[in-house]
């Protein structure tokens, strides 16, 4: 703690002045910047300004964040350094006599950014302001204030307080923020919540009042439960149950660590907290109408005993999730296998039919038929049979397209698509198998008949070209639409 912050304590043991109850107040200043004013309203005697003086020199000269007020309390009536408060002081010693009292006012101001981050410390200079501040923070800051925050709000104060606190810290010691509170802090910060919903925020102390822990504990369920009113929490599902906040009974500080530990339970991983959630509000729904409970026996037995039942019941949820996952993904390599399997033939039988359609096309050209039209040295003999050796090859490239055999890939192609659709299970590990199997198996056989299809696209096309040329039709096709008239 910095000397400038003893000015209270230094006044207060060493000057004997009159003070009202010393007050703190935390708020925010503006938008992204909150504000905690430490507030000490006193009298003092005339006779004793001279050793205020004194004490006050190193913190007029040296500080921006006390201030000082001499009778009038207003802006205009601060003390700005060290030499307008003795001016102050020589006027008030010409007003009033030396046994008379002045009032006092000693103000300490400290801001901080919003969001948080880095190393942020909190002061306070009385020890009786140590709760209220406590409890202006929590109502203060919102969790969304510390979504950037990896370390503890580290408060300092005149007393050493012995308090366990998820968020802030008592002592130079484990001031890093552990990484289930930082989970749950960035799966709520949308909510609009103050960090008195973040779980174990403080411990019972002697400090700490059963009030405070109270509080958090009611915001803590409020966590849980669907919904809260002013005297009770909700859970709706085919009715709506309601739990009577008056009915939390038993050891307030194991109720409310019970409680955190329900909290972390279910969001302490992002990944998996909405499926606890529903799992501890299915649980504290049937509690309700069980005869054990009716008699208002929420006490810390119970949620001791929620917690454990709840933990029970996900383990199960998880084991019969990985069984699924398990039995899908036997499927899923079954079914790609198989679907490999079916790409291989269909490429053999695509084969097959490229080569029976060439060697029919080629058995058309060098039938007897042909030859003995060419040893005839008959134009019109030979024109015809490459005619019908050209209509074969239209046919067998018409019945290419219309029979789907050019895209015939694109089938498998679909089935993978509605695969990765279909199976979203399979993505609860890192490694997607989906992927793996399309990569390894299906992709490389898709390929092959992809490139397949197009060969035996690019032969039929070739023939009917052939043909065509044979018959003079690319000599016609020339002659007509690109040579001048005579």
């Amino acid at each position: 703690m910095y000397d400038e912050a003893n000015i209270f304590n230094s006044l207060l043991e060493k000057i004997n002045i009159t003070y009202t109850q010393p007050r703190i107040n935390v708020a925010k200043s503006s938008f992204n910047r909150i504000q905690i004013d430490e507030i000490l309203d006193a009298s003092i005697k005339v006779d004793d300004l001279e050793i205020f003086s004194s004490l006050s020199k190193p913190f007029l000269d040296e500080s921006d964040c006390i201030q000082l007020f001499l009778i009038e309390t207003d802006d205009a009536s601060k003390i700005v350094d060290y030499k307008h408060l003795n001016e102050r002081i020589t006027e008030i010693k010409k007003d009033y006599e030396y046994d008379e009292e002045v009032r006092l006012k000693i103000r300490k101001i400290q801001n901080l950014d919003l969001p948080l981050e880095g190393k942020p410390v909190i002061e306070y200079c009385l020890e009786n302001n140590f709760v209220e501040l406590i409890i202006q923070l929590t109502d203060y800051i919102d969790i969304s204030d510390l979504q950037y925050l990896e370390n503890k709000i580290r408060i300092v104060g005149p007393i050493k307080q012995n308090i366990n606190s998820s968020i802030f810290s008592f002592s130079s010691e484990n001031n890093k923020i552990d990484n289930e509170y930082i989970n749950f802090i960035q799966t709520q910060r949308a909510y609009h919540k103050s960090i008195s919903y973040i779980p174990s925020i403080v411990s019972m102390s002697g400090s700490i009042t059963s009030e405070i822990l109270r509080k958090c504990m009611i915001n803590a369920l409020t966590n849980i439960f669907d919904n809260r009113n002013q005297t009770s929490f909700l859970i709706i599902k085919q009715a709506v149950k309601e739990l009577n906040i008056n009915s939390l009974t038993g050891n307030l500080g194991s109720c409310y660590e019970f409680i955190s530990r329900i909290n972390m339970f279910i969001f302490s991983e992002s990944s998996s907290y909405r499926e606890k959630l529903r799992i501890v509000r299915n649980k504290i729904y049937d509690c309700i109408d069980e005869e054990e409970f009716n008699n208002c026996n929420y006490d810390e037995r119970f949620w001791e005993k929620l917690l454990k039942i709840s933990i029970s019941e996900y383990d199960l949820y998880v084991d019969e999730k990985v069984t699924k996952f398990i039995a899908e993904k036997k499927e899923i390599i079954k079914e790609q296998f198989s679907m490999s399997k079916e790409i291989s033939n269909q490429i053999s039988e695509t084969k097959k039919s490229l080569m029976n359609n060439i060697v029919s096309v080629i058995g058309i050209f060098l039938s007897k038929f042909i030859f003995e039209a060419i040893s005839r040295n008959d134009e019109s003999f030979s024109n015809f049979s490459y005619f019908v050796a050209l209509m074969f090859s239209v046919y067998l490239l018409v019945m290419y397209f219309v029979s789907g055999e050019f895209k015939s890939y694109q089938t498998y192609v679909n089935r993978v698509e509605i695969m990765n659709t279909y199976y979203p299970k399979l993505y609860l590990t890192e490694d997607n198998i989906i992927s793996d199997l399309e990569k390894k198996i299906s992709n490389p056989e898709i390929k092959k008949l992809k490139y397949v299809n197009i060969i035996s696209g690019c032969c039929y096309a070739f023939f009917v070209i052939l043909f065509l040329q044979k018959i003079g039709f690319f000599d016609f096709f020339v002659l007509t639409f690109f040579t001048p008239d005579s």
